[in-house]
């Protein structure tokens, strides 16, 4: 089974695939992927024990499939390893297996995301930032993590800490905090365990509900710069979910800093990624709240 894997994980890294979808119903077992063009399909003759292989890799309870459970394992290839994430899902005759390919793009420099001049020149303004909460939003699969993680990388003479769930890209100089809501470590007492480190950048892996969000504005009040993602379909929206989480719409005003929303192409020509963004800055913010 281990050569099945590593067929379908070196195609998927040869052809840029973010994620690989197995979908077992009552009469076959299907494999699809995402790539640069969208969802496409690969087999319908997928082996049922490859589901199986899949689960014991990442550390899931193969016997309590009920319940969905998401988990990691590492995959090497030419001396670079990649996390790929399994979640897992099962309704009725239906299971459910997503394979995410993490860490695949290391971008070192603010270039390297885009080539709006106008856009890095307002990333680059992040970095100056003392404190507040700067939120990179998109849909799934946009490019925000690593937009946050080049932006974190970028910081000088300062101590960085991270809260993820879970941690996409492993680099030396962040301290990165995993969060585990299985041994009831969530986001909330990673973030209060970070704030004992005398921190000044705090990575958040996502704003996903009210107490995700009310953490970050905490943080914000505290004095720290806070960077955090959110999926959204705009800068806009991203501020109406903040407001969905009930958070304190005049804590908010005061610490917001800036919405970027991005979306993520592949130029053909180049065979690479590439994004574009969109800002609502301090000043716009407060007119809207």
């Amino acid at each position: 089974m281990d050569g099945l894997v590593d067929k379908i994980l070196e195609y998927a890294l040869a052809e840029k695939l973010s994620d690989i979808h197995i979908t077992k119903t009552a009469d076959k077992i299907s494999m699809t992927a995402r790539g640069p063009k969208g969802l496409y399909k690969l087999s319908d003759t997928v082996p049922e024990s490859l589901l199986t292989y899949l689960m014991y890799l990442a550390k899931l309870d193969i016997s309590f499939k009920s319940r969905p459970q998401t988990g990691v394992f590492d995959y090497y290839q030419q001396y670079r390893k990649f996390t790929i994430r399994v979640a897992m899902m099962q309704s009725f005759d239906n299971l459910s297996i997503v394979l995410r390919l993490l860490n695949q793009y290391h971008f070192k420099e603010l270039s390297d995301l885009t080539k709006d001049e106008t856009a890095i020149i307002k990333l680059k303004a992040i970095l100056e930032l003392q404190y507040g909460i700067v939120a990179i939003s998109g849909p799934t699969g946009s490019g925000k993590t690593t937009t946050a993680y080049t932006l974190l990388n970028k910081f000088t003479n300062k101590a960085v800490y991270t809260v993820e769930d879970p941690i996409e890209v492993y680099f030396d100089d962040l301290v990165q905090i995993q969060v585990n809501e299985q041994l009831n470590f969530s986001f909330e007492q990673g973030i209060k365990q970070v704030l004992r480190h005398d921190p000044d950048v705090i990575f958040i892996g996502e704003i996903r509900d009210e107490q995700s969000a009310k953490m970050a504005i905490r943080c914000a009040l505290s004095g720290h710069l806070v960077l955090a993602t959110i999926h959204s379909a705009s800068c806009q929206s991203s501020l109406n979910r903040f407001l969905d989480f009930t958070v304190n719409r005049d804590d908010l005003k005061e610490v917001i800093k800036v919405i970027v929303n991005q979306r993520l192409y592949f130029q053909e020509d180049k065979q690479q990624f590439t994004a574009t963004y969109s800002f609502l800055e301090a000043e716009t913010i407060s007119t809207l709240l």
